[in-house]
């Protein structure tokens, strides 16, 4: 991708292709890959909470209109690829389909509608949660996760909440 516009067109493209049979793959492995996160009820709440957000951006994201989009450069966007990469080669996270859906959700997040991956309302046990104030998304564990390894926090448009203390 090099362009704001490109990004738009493979966002729409793909999710395009994510029918009915896909969603219920892409949920499938999305319960498979979180099956060690714990308590239960968090991952419950966390895993509903993130497969909502994600079939809505893919269904916003078949709507979308390329001329919205610039097709100027994508800032951000080659550490974007090098996060993803990472998620690829972990043996951990096996699922083709669900990294594709995933990313791309991520990508339409930050770079097109410059909101953060983890929508408003998902919550982190013992720290808070995203929210939305006016124009501003603040995060409760930005700060914790910004210089981990595959965290998409350092591309976030999300600001730290000044409520949580790190």
């Amino acid at each position: 991708m090099e362009t704001y516009r490109d990004l738009a067109h493979l966002c729409r493209e793909v999710a395009r292709r994510a029918d009915p049979r896909v969603l219920a793959l892409l949920r499938r492995d999305a319960w498979r890959q979180a099956r060690f996160v714990h308590p239960k009820s968090y991952r419950d709440g966390i895993l509903r909470s993130l497969f909502l957000a994600l079939t809505s951006r893919i269904n916003q994201m078949r709507r979308l209109d390329l001329e919205e989009y610039p097709r100027g450069p994508i800032e951000g966007y080659g550490r974007f690829l090098e996060i993803v990469r990472e998620y690829a080669e972990d043996p951990d996270y096996d699922s083709p389909s669900l990294l594709l859906y995933e990313s791309l959700s991520a990508a339409y997040a930050i770079f097109l509608r410059g909101e953060p991956v983890h929508p408003p309302g998902t919550e982190f046990p013992g720290v808070g949660k995203v929210r939305r104030t006016d124009d501003r998304y603040y995060c409760p564990i930005k700060e914790r996760r910004g210089d981990q390894p595959g965290s998409f926090c350092t591309l976030c448009p999300a600001e730290q909440d000044p409520e949580v203390v790190s």
